[in-house]
């Protein structure tokens, strides 16, 4: 009976502190948090007062000394102070704010005992479960399986702090620094494609470790353009260089071509640059472009409740996209506003290389549709996020009930139908909310055979588009010498949520792979007509249409496939060979886990990974306690 027993006692920390990571960290949002946690709490209470029990009353019956009483103590209640120490951090405000950093205090504490727990935990369970049903364990072999385990243990410890202390230190050695010294695919195929000189010039000493640094990127860019040329040069030693590119000082790339000149600042030691080092692949090519392309105008329209527009507009910080405009202005765009006030009811700015139509949510008049048709049809170039809440009434937003989507009537002309049913699917998905209604965000790697998406298809696996409370469209016939192409599906599973409850009800909701993007343009004549075409070139109006907003929020520009599906689409909008991307820098990006088919395997060693070192830790104090006795037979 007791060997039932002791097993069952030394798996209830075990099983609370698996409650506690469900309901603290897995399913937080959820209601059952409050369960689970609870749950976990008093399975620690119970195994704390068996734990205290049995060894006091092994202490009463003089089977155990008070040293071993202890030893065989302590774990769980290293445990119970751990999670103590836990819970009490969440009680702490989450902005430390001046003076000691007490959160980070608190999880290096409850760390810390944890730890310690968990070592003991193995070496004097183990010891004391071997003891079987001998109604005198031997004290001999808990205080050594205790003083094993507390070597480890503050061995660990002393790792933990470590680590703790000099990640908070204002010092630091980084010897892999500036790892990056290769050029990112996007700065060089821009290089290729120089159609006249640039130079790049460095202003350094001779010795200077910046210059080290910064000669083993451009070593990368030697020889993939006759157009490109790279010089160093020190500014106290050769002035008139220094006078020629307006270099006043060392420390300085200066890139020019032509009349246009624009310089980086990074400065002199590697201190000074180290911020500016790792992401210097993108603020190169931001400036290569400035020198290497004309500045466009992209015109914004305003006045339909577009994410872009000034003020509150009732919308979360992260649904703007502000990110967006940054990566436009990157590529030598100016972004400027475009509603009445700027002509949008007559005509559409003459110098309008690109307009967005960013998320509104009041249909757009018939005058202003009318003028963006205009637009088009002389060969302008049009990028249209839309909402399934566009047309519906919201505060301070009075609709008509039966006011059609913005853009409708435009997008029917070219054959194109935009239908405002939230997409949903349940097998693969983002996780947000941990509720069903992430269901609504979206996850796809469908991308097709288009430029706009040609980055994209190069690594499909790698970048998952994400999409919140999308719509989606329906192809239909274009217009004759037009062709509407689709870019981007959905992944299979997905429906369309016709009662807004996030869940599949079929057979009135489909499964299929709804049509995210697509895009619009002029089909490409074939034979004697592509001569004819040739000699007399026809405006060729463009497209690009998503069914979602939210792809170029500021909340999911940070994901690494929807900045691709951006870039790529603005630089087949704008007719350029190459998108002048901003390269992925040496930063973390917050990943978003997709939940899907691969659930299982994705939380598997959360769990059996800790269950796999307690189980190698019996085995082993097991097998040397067998050994002891053997031994002492002999």
């Amino acid at each position: 009976m007791i060997r039932r027993v002791k097993p069952v006692r030394a798996v209830l920390p075990l099983l609370s502190g698996i409650l506690i990571v469900l309901g603290e960290h897995l399913w937080r949002a959820e209601p059952a948090r409050p369960f689970l946690s609870g749950l976990a709490a008093v399975l620690l209470i119970a195994a704390v007062g068996w734990s205290l029990a049995v060894a006091f009353g092994a202490e009463r019956k003089g089977s155990l000394s008070r040293g071993s009483l202890i030893v065989l103590a302590a774990p769980t209640l290293l445990f119970a102070l751990a999670a103590a120490i836990y819970f009490a951090g969440l009680l702490l405000p989450s902005d430390p704010g001046e003076g000691l950093d007490w959160p980070a205090l608190f999880s290096w504490g409850w760390l810390l005992a944890l730890l310690l727990g968990a070592v003991l935990f193995v070496f004097v369970e183990a010891a004391w479960l071997d003891q079987g049903e001998t109604p005198k364990p031997d004290p001999l072999r808990l205080r050594a399986a205790g003083k094993a385990g507390l070597f480890l243990g503050l061995l660990l410890l002393l790792l933990v702090t470590l680590n703790f202390v000099f990640n908070r230190l204002p010092w630091q050695w980084d010897l892999g620094y500036f790892h990056s010294a290769q050029p990112s695919d996007a700065t060089s195929e821009t290089i290729r494609n120089l159609d006249a000189p640039v130079s790049v010039t460095l202003f350094y000493p001779e010795d200077n470790p910046v210059r080290s640094l910064l000669r083993d990127y451009f070593i990368g860019l030697e020889g993939l353009s006759n157009h490109l040329e790279i010089g160093y040069y020190d500014a106290d030693l050769h002035p008139a260089a220094a006078r020629e590119h307006k270099a006043r000082r060392n420390g300085l790339i200066v890139v020019s071509r032509d009349s246009v000149t624009r310089s980086i600042s990074l400065g002199l030691t590697v201190e000074a640059a180290r911020d500016k080092l790792a992401k210097f692949d993108s603020t190169f090519l931001s400036e290569l472009v400035h020198v290497t392309r004309e500045k466009r105008n992209a015109y914004f329209t305003v006045g339909h409740g577009e994410r872009n527009e000034k003020g509150d507009s009732g919308r979360p910080v992260t649904s703007r996209i502000k990110g967006f405009e940054a990566l436009l202005r990157a590529q030598n765009f100016t972004v400027k506003p475009l509603g009445l006030a700027e002509g949008l009811g007559q005509e559409v700015p003459t110098d309008a290389d690109l307009v967005v139509v960013a998320g509104p949510r009041l249909p757009f008049r018939q005058s202003e549709e009318d003028a963006l048709g205009r637009y088009l049809d002389q060969g302008g170039n049009l990028m249209a996020f839309l909402e399934p809440d566009s047309g519906k009434a919201a505060p301070g937003l009075p609709v008509a009930a039966d006011a059609p989507p913005a853009l409708s009537a435009l997008l029917a002309a070219y054959g194109v139908e935009y239908r405002p049913v939230v997409q949903a699917n349940d097998r693969v998905f983002g996780r947000r909310t941990h509720t069903k209604a992430d269901h609504a965000l979206l996850a796809t790697a469908r991308y097709q055979n288009h430029p706009s998406v040609s980055s994209l298809r190069r690594n499909a696996s790698q970048f998952p588009l994400l999409l919140l409370g999308s719509g989606a469209f329906r192809k239909g016939k274009a217009p004759e010498g037009l062709t509407v192409r689709v870019t981007i599906k959905g992944m299979p599973g997905t429906w369309g949520d016709e009662n807004g409850n996030f869940e599949f009800d079929g057979p009135r909701e489909r499964r299929r792979e709804p049509i995210l993007a697509l895009a619009i343009e002029r089909r490409k004549p074939r034979g004697k007509a592509a001569e004819d075409d040739a000699e007399l070139p026809l405006p060729t109006p463009r497209i690009l249409a998503f069914a979602d907003a939210d792809i170029a929020s500021d909340l999911f520009i940070q994901n690494r496939a929807n900045q691709m599906a951006l870039l790529d689409g603005i630089a087949w909008l704008a007719g350029d060979v190459a998108p002048a991307a901003v390269p992925k820098e040496d930063e973390d990006l917050r990943i978003q886990h997709l939940k899907g088919d691969e659930l299982l395997w994705f939380y598997l060693p959360v769990f059996a990974v800790p269950l796999m070192v307690l189980i190698a830790g019996f085995v082993i104090v097991r097998r040397a306690g067998g050994g002891l006795r053997r031994s002492s037979h002999v």
